[in-house]
């Protein structure tokens, strides 16, 4: 098969598209930024002789899209003068051309009808990521037609661009952090669920367009992946239908062959999350791994703490970006980490000796000189200014990965990385006993980060053959407790286990190279080369301290090792090499194949999906022998819920490892794209994801006493303004106190800190408590409300905020704005476990009360939600999506509104000065009642 273009190479090339006018260039660019440091020859931005110059505006998406793949320098190559967000104050440029590339949303089509009436721009080119509807279409066709501005819409595309791409082929579809929430939760309603399975279906159908083949579709039956696969048939069938010749597809790598050949066609492999959850806990000692794990990386950009060069000692946060003309990333992502170490010295190596040599012949002394030296001959100097750009843009991109490197080995030795990688390998070979990880636990030795421990109990927990007893599992818990974990996802985590067993391979070593894992073979420990790569880094002012680093880190090679994914991947792509376990686990996937009139499928309900029913009739066929031997050379593979990079890397090497596999003669090239929901690290999918399903088990099980008591036992503590500790039902948002803000049980809270109203108050935020006596720090618990009389905050944009004082909030007010981090997603706040009796803790399903329940005293003032959800509570053998909360709520519902209305306002909340009127704000736990009792449970 001849190369194709990576999904980066091709987003990149329909981004550069759109910013020069949806025009093709006049020559194909080179996708690729050569390692010069050079940009490649931009699109024109000449015409009639006159330069056009631009300007870019985009929403979130738009803004995350064109961030993740291009530059500011990339931007003003495509004559992109200024980029702007939608959402924010955006003034006149007369005369000015503007690209919107925006979802198409109802408030976006506003905010361009309202640009275009106060003609801030013209002519305007609207571009959106996704299809739009047809009623929103002509929603804006209205307002446009209107306010008489429709003269300065000059274009209006569909550009199928909505999904996020930070490495050649790893994509995401920037959903957050809860879409594991959501597809797994029994608290997701009907319509959000939907809403997310139309999302991913819209994405889905974006790559595939932008890929230019029509793929081949393979999931496993019942869940989100069957009712996902459904829809994105019914989407591409319908597409090629309605467009004929002239569709997306038309100029495929199939046109020119028989129509539909397989041969040249991908397969589109969706799966759901939990049929594997250890890559999105384990720790893994490749480069790319350990970044997104040590370190904090989004839309390609690292954030690294150094020290501050003035000497206070205080660390200060430094933002790398990787580009795409970035060779040491492009070589050594996938690699194990001491092939990193050894080859950022031989880079450095490499670079001295051509900067010397650059030097040597133009006769100056250093590079800096070469400008100012006369007396070098005019043929060398020229030679030398030439290769001057290329050598400085290879020793920044040297220098920031060496910081990196810096900053991930005192990662490692803090948190002991290394023995977990060991530890965890050891687990694939040899199964670890009970006894010995208990001690591991209880280890003082094995880090600063109690999260790691919980990390491999639950990696080793999920891996074993057999099932814990109650005890033992008590046993850990409490341990995890009193190493300092919040062991809130433990109560999900067995609930999945179930789940998981089921679909789970062991992943034992390929056939392929076995590297080693002993110190004195290929690089004989790091301290061989800590003298020559101290030295490296010390020319480069990186510091002396990193010998010291190196020497407490041990230096491994982990074995090959096909994770549970890329055996799925391979049974469908490769059946002739796959191992019998995973033809066996793929034999009853369902098959989907739009340009057949007969392997079609539908779209079932969310409620017939999330119990696990299937009982549409054109669900897609049962595979047939020929297709289920079928072979592929290209894949796109998504699961749904939360993408690993461990899945990434272990997916690209199996395809590398197996391109040269065919017949004699024949060369095979294997390509796989990969791609999720979002690509998460261990800690986020923890905290955001598990926890809170965790949290929903431990609510829905337990009495608001035991609640209240767990809280004030096991957990931080809450204080508020003025340092007195409270004892309302505020808890932390972490059990460590760390972040230190608290919430309120019923709140959630927000990744900046804030405490989220679960309705609709005066103001969306608040600020509650703190877990430290200490209120001045920003970074913790915010102070500015001390102007304000009260604790409502409201955004500003911008990621700015106001205090909510008794005028309202005043965003021109410096006293009482703020700056905070970006808002990313929304979790629950975490409660301990110890106290949960255990029955509850340890129950392996959920059992419906019949008991007779009271109605709360608000339901007569709630609005009534529609009642579309169809719940058959009889089958409960089927694996379904809500294995969380369930419907259990047990009694003590009246206790819960009376401890939950005495303590409703913490502090200046509870002195009524923002109450407007709104007397009582339902409890979750209330809430799920009445949900349940509208469904007719």
């Amino acid at each position: 098969m001849s190369h194709s273009l990576t999904l980066r190479e091709r987003q990149v090339a329909s981004i550069e598209k759109i910013l020069s006018l949806n025009h093709e260039p006049a020559a194909s660019p080179d996708l690729e930024h050569n390692a010069n440091g050079f940009l490649p020859e931009g699109m024109p931005i000449i015409q009639d002789g006159a330069p056009i110059w631009k300007v870019l505006v985009f929403d979130n998406l738009g803004r995350d899209v064109i961030s993740s793949v291009m530059r500011v320098n990339d931007l003003r190559s495509c004559g992109i003068t200024i980029h702007l967000n939608i959402n924010t104050t955006r003034h006149m440029i007369p005369d000015v051309p503007v690209i919107y590339l925006v979802e198409p949303t109802a408030a976006n089509l506003q905010r361009i009808t309202d640009d275009l009436v106060r003609s801030l721009y013209s002519p305007a080119y609207i571009n959106f990521l996704s299809s739009v509807q047809r009623p929103v279409l002509e929603e804006f066709a209205t307002q446009v037609a209107t306010s008489g501005v429709a003269d300065h819409i000059s274009q209006l595309y569909d550009q199928y661009l909505n999904f996020i791409v930070s490495e050649p082929d790893l994509f995401s579809l920037g959903m957050g952090t809860n879409t594991y929430w959501t597809m797994n939760s029994a608290a997701t309603s009907d319509e959000e669920l939907d809403s997310a399975v139309d999302r991913i279906v819209s994405g889905l159908f974006s790559v595939v367009v932008t890929m230019g083949s029509m793929p081949i579709i393979r999931c496993p039956k019942q869940g989100a992946a069957e009712m996902i696969a459904a829809k994105l048939d019914r989407k591409l069938r319908d597409h090629v239908l309605n467009s004929k010749d002239s569709n997306l597809f038309s100029g495929g790598p199939q046109k020119g062959g028989p129509a539909g050949a397989l041969a040249s066609r991908p397969v589109l492999v969706i799966v759901d999350r939990n049929v594997d959850l250890v890559p999105m806990l384990s720790h893994s000692w490749t480069y790319q791994s350990l970044v997104h794990d040590v370190l904090k990386m989004r839309l390609n950009q690292i954030t690294v703490e150094v020290p501050d060069d003035s000497g206070n000692g205080k660390p200060v946060r430094k933002h790398y970006d990787l580009k795409s003309n970035d060779f040491f990333w492009a070589k050594n992502a996938p690699s194990p980490f001491p092939n990193v170490a050894e080859d950022i010295d031989a880079q450095l190596q490499k670079y001295k000796e051509d900067a010397a040599d650059v030097t040597r012949k133009s006769g100056a002394t250093s590079l800096e000189d070469l400008q100012s030296d006369t007396g070098a001959s005019a043929q060398h100097l020229k030679t030398a200014l030439t290769l001057l750009p290329e050598l400085r843009e290879r020793k920044a991109i040297l220098d920031m990965h060496m910081t990196i490197l810096s900053a991930l080995l005192q990662g490692i030795k803090d948190r002991k990385i290394d023995e977990y990688c060991q530890i965890e390998e050891n687990m694939v070979s040899k199964s670890m006993s009970k006894n010995v990880l208990l001690d591991l636990i209880n280890s003082k030795d094995k880090g600063e980060q109690p999260l790691d421990k919980l990390r491999l109990f639950i990696i080793w927990y999920l891996s074993a053959p057999e099932d814990l007893p109650r005890a033992d599992f008590e046993q850990f818990s409490k341990a995890l407790q009193e190493a300092g974990c919040d062991t809130s996802s433990l109560a999900y985590i067995k609930r999945v286990r179930q789940v998981t067993r089921s679909t789970m391979m062991s992943s034992v070593p390929s056939s392929g190279p076995t590297q080693t894992s002993t110190s004195t073979d290929l690089f004989k420990g790091f301290s061989a080369i800590s003298s020559r790569l101290t030295s490296g880094l010390k020319d480069a002012g990186i510091g002396a301290n990193f010998e010291n680093l190196v020497s407490g880190v041990k230096s491994f090679l982990p074995q090959n090792k096909d994770l549970t994914l890329t055996k799925i991947t391979e049974s469908l792509m490769d059946p002739q090499n796959a191992s019998s376990a995973a033809i066996a686990m793929t034999e009853g996937y369902l098959y989907y194949d739009p340009r057949s009139a007969n392997a079609r499928g539908s779209m079932p309900p969310a409620s017939a999906a999330r119990s696990g029913q299937t009982g549409a009739v054109n669900r897609g066929i049962e595979a047939s022998f020929g297709q289920r031997r079928q072979g592929f050379s290209e894949a796109i593979v998504f699961t749904v819920g939360g993408g690993s990079i461990d899945e990434y890397g272990n997916l690209q090497e199996w395809a590398q490892r197996t391109s040269n596999g065919g017949a004699p003669g024949v060369t095979q090239t294997r390509r796989i794209v990969y791609g999720s929901t979002e690509i998460v690290n261990s800690e986020d999918f923890i905290k955001n994801e598990l926890e809170r399903l965790g949290y929903a088990i431990f609510l829905a099980f337990t009495s608001p006493s035991q609640v209240l008591w767990s809280t004030s036992q096991n957990m931080a503590k809450c204080y508020d303004l003025s340092g007195s500790l409270l004892d309302n039902p505020d808890i932390p948002c972490s059990s460590t106190g760390s972040p230190a803000q608290c919430c309120q049980i019923t709140d959630e809270r927000a990744s900046n800190g804030l405490c989220i109203s679960s309705e609709k108050l005066f103001t969306p935020y608040f600020i509650n408590s703190c877990t430290l006596l200490d209120w001045d720090s920003a970074s913790t618990c915010l102070t500015q409300y001390r102007n304000s009389a009260g604790n409502g905050v409201t955004p500003c944009g911008d990621d700015k905020y106001c205090c909510y004082n008794t005028t309202g909030c005043d965003c021109n007010n410096s006293t009482i704005v703020f700056t905070l981090a970006p808002f990313l997603y929304a979790s629950r706040p975490p409660t301990s476990t110890s106290s949960i009796p255990p029955t509850i803790a340890t129950t392996s399903a959920i059992t419906h009360s019949s008991s007779t329940r009271s109605s709360p005293s608000t339901q007569a003032t709630s609005p009534a939600a529609p009642n579309t959800y169809n719940n058959n509570n009889n089958n409960s053998s089927s694996v379904n999506l809500g294995l969380g909360l369930g419907t259990v709520l047990g009694l003590g519902i009246p206790l819960l509104l009376a401890v939950m209305g005495a303590f409703w306002f913490p502090s200046r909340r509870r002195s009524g000065i923002f109450q407007g009127g709104h007397n009582h704000r339902p409890s979750y736990r209330e809430r799920t009642l009445q949900r349940t009792r509208r469904r007719g449970v």
